[in-house]
């Protein structure tokens, strides 16, 4: 009779675990979701770009630790403007988004994404200029041969 106790008592105990363990797994799917960034690519009169190669690069911040990794998570290349983009984040997770265009020809756009939820962003481009200038060291002096 004690015997059919304890083998009772194991058994409930099983019962109790595996529920446990499913209720765990339960919580933590529901911790996290699905956040999409959806956008437009427009030139400086408001026309769509086609074939725009956009990256996505997420940063995680440690706030504890001071630091911020980041890490290309997606790349599309547009048609008739447009991109999507979509992530798993973790509810509270210190994480955002920077969405990079880039198009021969023009210059580089870009767009910051809250990745807690689903957002729209659009991004314009303008046209490539070039850029002028020296590198000078510590007491302002040119340093020679950093251009080339």
């Amino acid at each position: 009779m004690r015997r059919n106790r304890i083998v009772v008592s194991c058994m409930a105990l099983a019962i109790f675990f595996v529920a446990g363990l499913n209720n765990t797994r339960s919580a933590e799917r529901e911790k996290t979701k699905q956040v999409t960034c959806t956008g437009k690519v427009v030139d400086e009169q408001g026309n769509p770009i086609t074939g725009t190669r956009i990256r996505l690069y997420q940063v995680t911040y440690d706030y504890s630790a001071n630091t911020a990794e980041s890490e290309l998570t997606g790349e599309v290349t547009t048609t008739n403007g447009e991109f999507s983009f979509k992530t798993v984040v973790k509810a509270g997770s210190n994480i955002n988004g920077y969405i990079v265009a880039e198009k021969k020809g023009l210059a580089w756009g870009w767009a910051e994404w809250e990745m807690r939820d689903d957002q729209q962003r659009n991004i314009t481009l303008g046209k490539s200029q070039e850029l002028g200038g020296m590198v000078v060291d510590e007491a302002g002096k040119p340093v020679p041969d950093a251009g080339s």
